[in-house]
């Protein structure tokens, strides 16, 4: 089922997604609600009263701060042993056949 979960108190949407109905309720921590639905972040929040979702004000979406985009993991360092890059090498061997 997709899942909404926001903060209880201001109705910010903090996360969705899509999981199994038997998850579904944990799926929100200490002060977070998770409701049944769609949404857009960018563009939605939650009227807690009716539990509803709502447009954002246009004072909203511009005080919203903004993403922050982690390092690509291409360019981010690894450890891996060299029983696992042998594993690693043996399989793209394995792959160019």
């Amino acid at each position: 089922m997709k899942y909404i979960v926001y903060n209880k108190i201001s109705g910010k949407i903090l996360r969705t997604g899509l999981c199994s109905k038997v998850i579904f309720s944990i799926q929100a921590k200490d002060n977070e609600i998770v409701i049944e639905g769609t949404a857009d972040d960018l563009v939605h929040a939650i009227n807690i009263t009716t539990k509803t979702i709502r447009d954002k004000t246009q004072q909203e979406i511009d005080n919203d701060e903004p993403v922050i985009i982690a390092e690509p993991l291409a360019d981010q360092q690894a450890l891996i042993t060299n029983k696992d890059l042998q594993k690693l090498k043996d399989r793209l061997d394995s792959l160019e056949r």
